[in-house]
């Protein structure tokens, strides 16, 4: 397998997790699931022949679709964003959501290429979106970012019409509903919430505390039908006493994402039921 690094930078990505995770998946299983996709990092990392992965985030999914379908028409279109790029033409570009007529008239394409684009040159490279839905988080500071990752694109591209691969934009129950036993799940939720300000809302709908108690029902039912899951969340004590019936392991992580540089440091939970 040739190695690929994903495009996006996204809240609570796994990319610098995977030294920890990749060791512990089952050397062999029929399908991968992943219901939380996000960047995809562990999905690249691994890039089975067969998944089905999901992600309530409509552009996000919609990236990976253009991905698969017109890969040199994105960056193409990417390459004219690169061009343009001031603080006016990213604001131009981050407020087309806010007409939702001309937002949905825009093309799958056109689309694709705004997220990425977006996810590049805002601060941080955070999603965020309000109440409404409107993505609002301001442009980033930084001068030497890439829009254009040509390579890295080609390569998803390559790899997802090289395998099985379906794409959902749903509920992760949903995503979840033909697995099996010989199958495998990934699940990196939206993190329990460490206190009242912690950011539970990085697309339109939370992810709160009674979402992380139906999440722990459906890990038990996976695991009373012998199918083996790994979870990643916050290492707090609400996580080790919902989770204490399961292995929980310990892992240093650096949180790229946060306003402040002391709050960038601290330690994640990795869960599995063997």
């Amino acid at each position: 397998m040739n190695k690929i690094s994903p495009i996006l930078k996204w809240a609570g990505g796994k990319r610098q997790l995977l030294p920890d995770i990749i060791p512990l998946v089952p050397q062999t299983f029929k399908t991968y699931y992943e219901p939380f996709l996000g960047a995809g990092a562990v999905l690249l990392e691994l890039q089975p022949q067969k998944a089905i992965v999901n992600d309530a985030n409509t552009e996000l999914i919609n990236v990976y679709k253009v991905i698969k379908e017109q890969p040199n028409e994105l960056i193409e279109l990417l390459k004219e964003y690169d061009n343009k790029h001031c603080s006016e033409f990213y604001y131009q570009i981050r407020g087309i959501d806010r007409d939702q007529i001309k937002f949905q008239s825009l093309s799958n394409l056109a689309k694709a290429a705004r997220t990425i684009y977006l996810n590049r040159t805002c601060y941080n490279g955070l999603y965020r979106v309000n109440k409404k839905g409107f993505f609002n988080t301001p442009m980033g500071r930084n001068s030497s970012i890439q829009i254009v990752n040509e390579k890295g694109i080609l390569e998803i591209s390559e790899y997802i019409n090289n395998s099985n691969i379906i794409f959902m934009n749903g509920n992760y129950r949903e995503a979840l509903e033909t697995i099996t036993q010989k199958d495998f799940v990934f699940l990196d939720p939206p993190y329990y919430p460490m206190n009242k300000a912690s950011f539970l809302r990085y697309d339109s709908s939370p992810f709160g505390i009674a979402e992380q108690h139906e999440l722990k029902e459906i890990c038990d039912d996976l695991n009373r039908r012998g199918i083996n899951f790994i979870q990643t969340n916050s290492e707090c004590n609400e996580i080790r006493e919902l989770y204490s019936n399961y292995n929980i392991i310990e892992v240093d992580v650096r949180r790229c994402i946060n306003a402040k540089v002391t709050g960038r440091r601290g330690k994640e939970l990795i869960i599995c039921n063997y």
